[in-house]
């Protein structure tokens, strides 16, 4: 509290009273974005619904296949399954759409979202909210 003041504090406060809030995916997005400070942990949580999170994905291989499995667009029937490269196609959905594997799972944006947009403005706001 000292170090963000209490403006702040209750601004995280505000957009985390939520029963819905998923904390285990704002807390991956906050690492994928490299962001701690209030005005970046309101804005991500205002736009959660813009990221993709699988928990627990350890590498490309898993984010592969969740890609296939999850998404009716790459219906990939099961007698295929063996032969095809899902790391590879995880490395190549990861760079579409700017994902990482962080220490939880991976974490990716939505299709035309982009991290620079969600936290447009929120470097000035860190600097001049200050603590009290």
């Amino acid at each position: 509290l000292p170090e963000i003041g209490i403006y702040q504090m209750n601004e995280i406060a505000e957009v985390l009273n939520f029963g819905d809030m998923d904390l285990p995916m704002l807390t991956a997005v906050m690492e994928y974005a490299d962001r701690s400070d209030a005005p970046a942990i309101v804005a991500l949580a205002e736009k959660l619904d813009n990221f993709r999170f699988l928990p627990n994905a350890g590498d490309m291989d898993d984010v592969g296949r969740w890609f296939v499995e999850s998404n009716r667009e790459y219906n990939l029937h099961e007698d295929l399954q063996e032969y095809f490269d899902f790391e590879s196609f995880g490395r190549n959905r990861a760079l579409e759409y700017d994902g990482k594997i962080v220490s939880s799972g991976f974490v990716c944006m939505d299709e035309d979202c982009y991290l620079e947009n969600v936290l447009q403005g929120t470097e000035d706001q860190a600097v001049s909210f200050g603590g009290m």
